[in-house]
């Protein structure tokens, strides 16, 4: 009877478990591993003559960006000029967002290998504004902004 009633208690003990293993959190996942990060060009000190500079790690190409003038939106400044930001460290960004005050429609594109992706027209109004581009699913290394007169402000990646 003690060999029936542990039988019993095994078969159970193992049926409680096998539903909990099926709802682990573990995620095998690696478009889940993808942390959120923002990086902020506030306070970014970058002179037009600059060809490049790096913010919290990430290395950026510049032609004619530079830091705003005292008194005006902080952050970097393009006009007109360019910004590249390298990706080729990240994978699974699913979406791009872009902080900046514009006054001319920036034109915005996402490279692989130096090549376009894909382009993202904005048309945009003067002033403070966010921009949200869904880039899940592309292979790319690299996100670049072009515009005749605006100020990143920050960007997103997610």
């Amino acid at each position: 009877m003690k060999a029936l009633l542990f039988s019993y208690k095994f078969i159970f003990m193992t049926l409680m478990t096998l539903p909990l293993s099926l709802c682990s959190n573990d995620n095998d996942d690696p478009k889940q591993d993808f942390e959120p990060v923002t990086i902020s060009l506030e306070n970014v000190n970058v002179d037009a003559t600059d060809t490049s500079f790096t913010v919290d790690g990430f290395n950026f190409k510049s032609e004619g960006a530079e830091t705003t003038p005292e008194n005006y939106v902080d952050g970097i400044g393009i006009w007109p000029g360019t910004i590249e930001l390298d990706l080729s460290s990240l994978s699974n960004i699913s979406k791009i967002s872009i902080e900046l005050h514009n006054n001319s429609d920036p034109e915005i594109s996402v490279l692989n290998n130096g090549t376009v992706v894909k382009e993202f027209t904005a048309d945009i109004k003067g002033g403070l504004t966010t921009l949200q581009f869904d880039v899940g699913g592309l292979q790319i290394d690299a996100l670049k902004i072009f515009s005749y007169e605006a100020v990143i402000i920050s960007i997103k990646l997610e």
